[in-house]
């Protein structure tokens, strides 16, 4: 661990959060994939994913039951403010989440899960 704990907010941070759902069963590491390129029509990277998600869940914004992730009640508060359409998450959460103290934690994805996850997400894209 870092002698600062506590690091700033990256756009790539809210775009994970905005790919969350808000919904009780959450998604999977795929569906969150899945979700995060149709936000901002990339795919999130490996290194991406594992900062953001370990910092929005020791933030208490997202949390993980089993292998799926939803938003909390303090993600969704956050998530609310989202304007703008498909375009407008990063600069109608971001200053949201930098009213907040970032973790600087990481959530361990290893690189098969990762790409395996990828992968099942790109079988279901349709050609």
């Amino acid at each position: 661990m870092s002698a600062d704990p506590v690091g700033e907010w990256a756009w790539s941070d809210a775009w994970v959060l905005a790919a969350a759902p808000d919904t009780p069963t959450g998604c999977s590491l795929s569906d969150l994939i899945r979700t995060a390129d149709g936000i901002n029509h990339a795919i999130v990277t490996l290194d991406e994913l594992a900062d953001g998600l370990g910092a929005l869940l020791a933030a208490g914004l997202l949390e993980v039951r089993g292998d799926h992730f939803r938003t909390t009640a303090a993600g969704q508060a956050i998530k609310k403010h989202w304007k703008g359409g498909l375009f407008g998450w990063s600069r109608s959460l971001l200053p949201h989440l930098r009213t907040l103290p970032r973790p600087r934690e990481r959530f361990e994805i290893s690189r098969a899960d990762y790409d395996a996850a990828v992968t099942q997400y790109l079988r279901r894209v349709p050609r």
